[in-house]
């Protein structure tokens, strides 16, 4: 089995047998993130272990990422406003829409967010967070005739960029049909239905991003917004509102992911249909799916096998599962 183009974090590698997976993965074509309680630079003197992983990377995992979680509350329902709460406890008081609220920094697991007016709830959904991930998660309302509110869950993919990169993450959350995602006046994806984002590493400097409707005539879902990317930042922006009600607006949010010369840059931009599906939840339901680590990660025992889904292509738009 080959694992080339993903990256694996081995808990316990220092030593015995976390030691011997991180070899194997290694000679599977794995990229290597070593964590143990010894020596983590002992590997690194054991000739046989370098000749193994001499092109993967081999990085110490800091303490706090075992219990640390990065959550964004984002209130995308125009003409309401309301609290935002979190597991019982009011986080952002009278938020309008568009507002951002966070970081929090919840303990990993499952809690439940929910809006409210007058201490009734707008919408209220549980999910769960993994220890070391980031997410948004936004209020807002579907984009059928029902038009209900809901809550999107969208991880964060918080993976450092090449130097002199960012990273733009578009996410269709408005009532609002498909739409066409464009870059500086290019079309890059089509028919981005509403939960639905699309990933982009790009050069850092100043964009222009817009939604138009896919089926080429009418409003935009997003009118033209100028925005910066920093360099070593992850750059989301969100299309909330209603179309039909002329509320459509964009919320925009930076967020420092850094910088390692060993990441890939992408050579050109290729365009292509759909998003990436983020992870809906409404009413009182569990998630289904749990997000681990940056990027979406899965759990098998001791490691973690990080599915970057990337290619050395600008305009990724592969999907995740819900």
């Amino acid at each position: 089995m080959s694992l080339k183009g993903k990256t694996a974090l081995v808990t316990g590698s220092t030593s015995g047998i976390g030691l011997g997976i991180a070899i194997e993965l290694a000679r599977q074509g794995a990229q290597i993130v070593m964590n143990g309680f010894g020596d983590v630079d002992a590997p690194r003197r054991d000739a046989g272990l370098v000749v193994a992983v001499s092109a993967c990377l081999l990085a110490p995992v800091p303490a706090y990422a075992a219990d640390t979680v990065d959550l964004y509350l984002v209130q995308g329902i125009t003409g309401v406003t309301g609290d935002l709460v979190l597991d019982g406890e009011v986080v952002g008081k009278a938020a309008a829409p568009a507002s951002v609220v966070g970081p929090l920094h919840p303990a990993p697991g499952a809690h439940v967010v929910s809006l409210q007016q007058n201490r009734a709830d707008v919408v209220s959904a549980r999910f769960t967070l993994a220890a070391g991930s980031s997410a948004d998660v936004v209020v807002h309302r579907t984009a059928d005739a029902a038009r209900s509110p809901v809550v999107t869950v969208f991880p964060n993919d918080v993976s450092r960029v090449a130097p002199g990169r960012a990273r733009l993450v578009v996410s269709h959350a408005a009532v609002a049909p498909a739409a066409d995602v464009r870059l500086d006046g290019q079309p890059l994806f089509r028919n981005v239905t509403a939960g639905e984002s699309l990933t982009l590493d790009l050069p850092a400097a100043a964009s222009a991003v817009e939604l138009v409707p896919n089926a080429g005539s009418g409003p935009a879902v997003l009118a033209k917004r100028s925005i910066t990317l920093p360099e070593g930042s992850l750059t989301r922006v969100f299309a909330i509102g209603d179309l039909t009600a002329g509320t459509t607006d964009a919320v925009v949010q930076h967020l420092s992911v850094g910088t390692d010369a060993s990441a890939r840059v992408p050579g050109r931009v290729r365009t292509g249909d759909g998003g990436q599906a983020a992870d809906s939840v409404v009413g009182g339901r569990s998630s289904a799916l749990t997000w681990l680590g940056a990027g979406g990660t899965l759990m098998l025992g001791g490691l973690l096998l990080l599915n970057r889904r990337r290619t050395a292509l600008a305009g990724v738009g592969s999907r995740h599962s819900r």
